[in-house]
C-alpha cells in the first residue's frame, strides 16, 4: 500500500475527549473488535483482553511494596 492510497475507516467512535475536536484524545472500536486508543495521534489498538492485563500489571505494580 502507497501512502496516497485512500483507505475505508472501519473504526467506531465511543468515545473522545472534547467533542468535535480531532486532537482530542479518543477511543475506537476496529473492524475485528479490538479497542483503540489515540493521544496526541499515537493509537494503541489492542484486544480487550490484553488491554486489561496490562491494566492488572500497572495496578499490580502501583500497589507493590517497595
Amino acid at each position: 500500500m502507497k501512502d496516497e492510497e485512500a483507505m475505508e475507516n472501519t473504526d467506531r467512535e465511543i468515545w473522545r475527549k472534547v467533542k468535535d475536536d480531532c486532537f482530542s484524545p479518543s477511543i475506537h472500536i476496529t473492524h475485528n473488535n479490538s479497542i483503540g486508543m489515540n493521544i496526541g495521534g499515537h493509537v494503541c489498538v489492542m484486544p480487550i483482553e490484553t488491554w486489561h492485563k496490562i491494566g492488572i500489571k500497572y495496578l499490580d505494580a502501583l500497589h507493590a511494596p517497595n
